[in-house]
């Protein structure tokens, strides 16, 4: 390897041209042959179409829990400086969480407070707080 550069065999070509594959019988290029295989992927994905995302709590809502599902996580903030707004389940495990803004600010959030329920022991979740920034902060600057 050069110092500050790649190997050479990255961009040289092959000595000789690498064989392709056997073609299946009934397929008269390899263009078909990825057409096909595209084809038959599209008709598994509209079969079991990937995970649909559900708001599975909202705090503003009359039912905040509306969206959950027997195997989803349950999410609280009704109680003091809790300030969980959303929670959005994005996967089977996986969730985004939108947090109120802080009182007296222009918006941003430094902290979060809420209470999960219904977690199953040893499964990971991921938890992603999709809106806890803000413009600036003195750690930033030291």
């Amino acid at each position: 390897m050069m110092l500050g550069g790649h190997p050479p065999f990255i961009d040289a070509p092959p000595e000789t041209p690498e064989p392709l594959g056997e073609l299946p019988q009934g397929c008269p290029s390899y263009a078909a042959l990825v057409a096909r295989a595209i084809g038959a992927e599209a008709e598994r994905l509209v079969a079991n179409p990937p995970f649909a995302e559900r708001v599975v709590y909202d705090a503003s809502s009359p039912s905040p829990h509306a969206g959950a599902t027997a195997g989803s996580l349950r999410f609280d903030s009704a109680f003091e400086s809790a300030n969980l707004r959303r929670a959005v389940q994005v996967g089977p495990f996986a969730y985004h969480l939108v947090l109120s803004s802080d009182i007296n600010t222009r918006g941003h959030t430094q902290w979060f407070l809420f209470r999960v329920r219904d977690a199953q022991p040893g499964v990971p979740y991921r938890l992603s707080i999709v809106n806890m920034m803000k413009p600036d902060s003195l750690f930033a600057h030291g």
